[in-house]
């Protein structure tokens, strides 16, 4: 797998899909930079009856706002260097993969993702595909389980796997 070090500048850590995820992180490993700044989940919560398209554009929407934010001069987190780091689709080679295919989740992955990506390079910012396997052997649960370990903290489904991103290129997970 690629090295991956650190930014020198404020970064955004992204687990895309349905919802997404996101963690902003400052650099450096004292014991105040070790925490997100700001987390944050895009969730649309209408039940199983939703279209399709009416949720993922409502997801994108909210995401396309939330990244516009960055641009805005009065924004806390304003700053042209900001970095995304956003989680590429796992291609799954297995009985579960196959499964997944079948029901079109990945491919509804891979649009949001592609979406996600387009939105924040189209806004002038770093956008950096980090490959799945920055977690290594460990399950969501593993993953959950160290970042509590690390912070004290407990973190919503998708909210976790960005702060875990953000550890990882921290060097700490």
């Amino acid at each position: 797998m690629q090295k991956f070090k650190e930014p020198t500048n404020l970064y955004v850590t992204v687990d895309t899909g349905i919802n997404i995820g996101c963690a902003v992180f400052s650099p450096g490993i004292e014991a105040n930079q070790i925490f997100p700044t700001t987390t944050n989940l895009i969730s649309i919560n209408v039940g199983k009856y939703m279209l399709w398209s009416i949720r993922s554009q409502a997801i994108l929407l909210s995401w396309k706002n939330l990244v516009r934010m960055q641009t805005d001069p009065n924004c806390f987190l304003n700053n042209k260097k900001l970095t995304f780091y956003l989680e590429k689709p796992q291609f799954f080679d297995s009985h579960k993969g196959i499964t997944v295919a079948r029901s079109e989740s990945l491919f509804k992955l891979i649009y949001m993702y592609s979406c996600t990506h387009y939105i924040a390079r189209s806004m002038g910012f770093e956008v950096i595909e980090l490959p799945v396997q920055w977690k290594g052997q460990m399950n969501k649960y593993m993953v959950d389980a160290r970042i509590d370990k690390i912070l004290g903290k407990k973190y919503p489904e998708h909210v976790s796997d960005a702060v875990g991103m953000g550890l990882f290129l921290k060097g700490l997970l």
